[in-house]
């Protein structure tokens, strides 16, 4: 099953295309993926179909078809086919529902088509963009006349002398009056003042008018600010925290809104391997999502939580390397070979003779420290200890990595004390 997936992604460069799939659902507000399969080698091949493809032909029509989808009379949730046009809008082709991949966001159930996520601050958009073509408007204006040279006299005297300091540069009825060069030393004559002008931008009256423009965009698309403009200035550490969390819930609910395109997509492909005879048929097609942290701090924390649930054996090493975003089966080579590579190494740290790096001393041979078993032949009390494990499996099941670590910690020192008091008991035994 995982060189199936595996040849799909190959067969249609997916590293590439899932990152055009969501590029225009966002951009267009939704995605139209059309599913080829070879009956013979059971491969499946998705092409993408434009948006504006998929319309009602202008030199055809049909029952129970609007927006160029055609549903159940009964069930407007239920597509029964989908009609590609050119771009003159005549009829191409009729696609079967079972064919197409349809994926549509910010629309209800009922509705035929997407909504760009463009639509919520397109205006906007185009307000900041008038803006910043005003105030580019407005500084060249208030920028233009840089220098006032006073005369006291009138009329033709004045002439004489704004020709005097024309450029020659220009032919006739084009003159234009030479700037003053850096470092240039006027000599004025008497009656004759200079006047240097400044441009009053006033940029800080209205920078605030654009940035209440910009937290209307970044409102809508659900952005914190510095990200949407890049701009740091307005936050801080603190404030920054705070500010990725609503964001980073935004993007996972988007993520989990793309776990049922992944399984749909799974699906088809181990069904097109199973019908083609490449994969038994009592296989499952199910599949489980899992996408990797998307803050540092985060991960660090999901590390250790995970590595309190494999010591205790509430989680495997194929599913800590799979949530982790690892290949089980490339580490597992790899660890293979390290471990051959060992054999001619350094020794082990002091302690037990094979105790690894991280090992408690004592414990039993392999990379991970195990807990001794809660055997209660020595007096311990082992009822903390399994309340602690369904504490650590009811934690798993909500994901609550925090309480995952409390209750490791709960663990290890239950686990400590269990060891002194054997440790006891068997020195007075060998007295």
């Amino acid at each position: 099953m995982k060189e199936a997936w595996e040849e799909f992604r190959k067969v249609n460069k997916f590293n590439l295309r899932e990152k055009e799939i969501v590029r225009r659902l966002f951009r267009d507000g939704e995605v139209f993926l059309r599913v080829f399969v070879d009956r013979v080698e059971g491969l499946v091949k998705i092409r993408f179909i434009r948006a504006s493809r998929i319309r009602e032909p202008v030199d055809k029509s049909f029952k129970n078809a609007s927006f160029g989808i055609k549903t159940d009379p009964d069930d407007i949730e239920t597509p029964i086919e989908y009609y590609r046009c050119g771009d003159d809008g005549r009829w191409l082709e009729t696609i079967p529902a079972g064919e197409m991949i349809h994926l549509k966001i910010l629309s209800d159930a009922d509705q035929k088509r997407g909504i760009s996520i463009y639509r919520v601050c397109a205006k906007r958009l185009r307000q900041y963009e008038e803006w910043l073509e005003d105030r580019i408007t407005l500084n060249k204006v208030r920028s233009a006349i840089a220098l006032i040279r006073k005369v006291p006299s009138f009329g033709a005297k004045i002439k004489d002398i704004r020709d005097e300091s024309a450029s020659s540069r220009y032919g006739s009825g084009k003159a234009r009056v030479k700037t003053p060069h850096r470092g240039t030393i006027i000599t004025a004559s008497k009656g004759i003042e200079y006047e240097m002008l400044s441009a009053k931008i006033n940029a800080p009256d209205v920078a605030e008018d654009g940035r209440a423009i910009l937290l209307a965009v970044a409102a809508a698309v659900g952005f914190p600010e510095m990200i949407l403009t890049a701009n740091y200035s307005n936050a801080n550490y603190a404030s920054t925290l705070v500010a990725q969390n609503p964001f980073v819930r935004e993007i996972e609910d988007w993520q989990d809104y793309l776990s049922s395109f992944y399984k749909e997509l799974y699906e088809r492909v181990i069904e097109a391997k199973k019908e083609a005879g490449k994969l038994p048929m009592n296989v499952k097609a199910d599949c489980k999502v899992d996408f990797p942290p998307m803050i540092t701090a985060e991960l660090e924390k999901m590390a250790k939580a995970y590595e309190v649930l494999f010591k205790y054996k509430v989680l495997s090493k194929k599913t800590w390397r799979g949530k982790m975003g690892l290949d089980d089966d490339i580490e597992s080579v790899n660890l293979q070979n390290e471990e051959q590579d060992e054999v001619y190494g350094p020794p082990m740290p002091s302690g037990h003779p094979n105790q690894y790096p991280g090992g408690s001393p004592g414990a039993g041979g392999g990379r991970f420290a195990m807990p001794v078993a809660p055997v209660n032949q020595y007096g311990a009390a082992t009822g903390d200890f399994y309340e602690l494990m369904r504490q650590l499996v009811e934690a798993l099941q909500e994901n609550n990595m925090d309480r995952i670590i409390e209750i490791g910690e709960k663990l290890d020192n239950l686990e400590h004390g269990m060891r002194e008091i054997i440790e006891k008991v068997e020195n007075s035994e060998n007295r």
